[in-house]
């Protein structure tokens, strides 16, 4: 067997750094065959780099140098960093994003003039907001640091490289405490998706990683208040965490999840204290409604549910087939919860409460399975990294007049990633130790 050099690894380090800024710099979010071309060039030279076993420090660094070189220019496949800076500059001025719509400060009965230019850019100006206060912090830290576009798209890019930074190095300590290999980072810190998405794109799904690696290395340690408050802040980051409290519930002590519950708690109101008041329940409550019963983009159950419906009633039944698969999700994540309560394994409970909740979800964009990415490093399972290339089929459906659903992709898509699901849940040998 001809043994490999290393020094062979990095031409296709430099093809998917090349893909990635090419992506990010020259082509638009509705210039299908380019950006699937480059896509599948970045990802064939991220699985070609696997090969390899890479010393954490030459990955840190590589992943690192990658991510800087996004730093200059705008995102280009996602604008909402426009709502980002819009609330931030509300913040900045004293004002709480969840009171008014956008569209209210335009009006001629505020007294809060905002920039026009601005508003212009936001893709919902008539929806309330829906980000947490951690995220909410970061973009007020962005308005006050620096009154334009693109000093505060660099500030947020700092915050989110800071947090990937953090997610590099708790991944590779964790997977030492589960006895697996360090380059196993390599599948999460160079992956294409997490790259453009996170720096490049700047979601904050990032930032909400560094807090469930945060709660499962505490969780491995046993150590319930640091796990809780871990927990809250990855709530406060991006509410979906809170999905994954049954998880701590079943199989444990009373007196373990109590603790837990109560340290999550406190620490979650003393995160929402400084975004508190009348308009925070209501608004947050219209912005979550609009997920569930309005707004739809790359559901793979909910677009067969919804095709029936059509099938049935002869209109879109988003309306009330939204809130059920939400109920649906609920349940579905409670009965999980309880049935795996002997399972030790807690990444891989975190892992299948996400693709409970993604599975049923009405809205799945690309970056909505960064987390999954992070957490199938603990487990047997590999599909997630396979969706995290698939899933981009769902940019396929823009164009320069807005978007339509690419259902033959979308189809492609989810035919493909269940299947690979499905076989590594009956026929995969990959072994895994847990240490628990």
């Amino acid at each position: 067997m001809l043994r490999r050099h290393k020094g062979w690894v990095w031409p296709l380090v430099v093809i998917l750094a090349g893909s990635v800024l090419y992506i990010h710099y020259a082509i638009a979010r509705e210039d299908t065959v380019q950006l699937m071309s480059s896509l599948v060039i970045g990802f064939l030279a991220y699985a070609g780099i696997q090969n390899w076993k890479l010393d954490w420090r030459t990955l840190l660094v590589g992943g690192i140098l990658i991510r800087m070189a996004l730093f200059p220019g705008l995102p280009t496949l996602s604008d909402d960093f426009y709502r980002f800076i819009w609330d931030g500059r509300l913040l900045a001025s004293g004002i709480s994003p969840f009171t008014e719509l956008p569209s209210w400060y335009m009006s001629e009965s505020s007294n809060h003039p905002m920039d026009a230019t601005l508003f212009s850019l936001l893709n919902s100006p008539n929806y309330y907001t829906v980000y947490p206060p951690i995220s909410q912090f970061t973009f007020w830290l962005a308005a006050v640091l620096s009154s334009n576009i693109e000093g505060a798209v660099l500030v947020m890019r700092s915050v989110i490289l800071i947090a990937d930074i953090a997610n590099f190095l708790l991944l590779r300590s964790l997977l030492v405490a589960y006895q697996k290999p360090e380059s196993l980072a390599a599948l999460y810190f160079l992956n294409p998706l997490i790259i453009l998405e996170l720096v490049g794109n700047l979601h904050f799904e990032g930032v909400m990683l560094v807090f469930v690696l945060a709660t499962l290395a505490f969780w491995l340690k046993r150590q319930d208040i640091p796990t809780g408050i871990a927990l809250a802040g990855g709530v406060a980051a991006k509410l979906i965490p809170l999905a994954m409290g049954p998880l701590f519930v079943f199989g444990y002590a009373p007196k373990r999840w109590l603790i837990l519950g109560l340290s999550t708690l406190v620490t979650l109101v003393m995160l929402f204290i400084p975004i508190v008041d009348a308009s925070l329940v209501e608004g947050l409550k219209n912005s979550l409604s609009l997920f569930v019963q309005k707004f739809e983009f790359n559901g793979g159950i909910y677009y067969l549910a919804r095709e029936i419906g059509f099938w049935i009633k002869g209109y879109n039944i988003i309306g009330t087939l939204g809130p059920w698969l939400t109920r649906l999700t609920a349940i579905g994540i409670v009965v999980y919860a309880f049935l795996s309560r002997e399972n030790k394994n807690m990444a891989e409970r975190m892992m299948w409460v996400w693709m409970i909740y993604l599975a049923l979800a009405i809205i799945v964009h690309p970056w909505y399975c960064i987390p999954m990415i992070g957490l199938c490093l603990f487990t047997k399972y590999r599909f997630p990294i396979y969706w995290s290339g698939l899933i981009c089929l769902s940019y396929i459906g823009y164009d320069a007049t807005g978007y339509l659903p690419p259902f033959t992709w979308i189809i492609i898509e989810y035919v493909i990633l269940y299947t690979i699901m499905l076989w590594e849940i009956f026929f995969s040998k990959r072994n895994l130790t847990m240490v628990v």
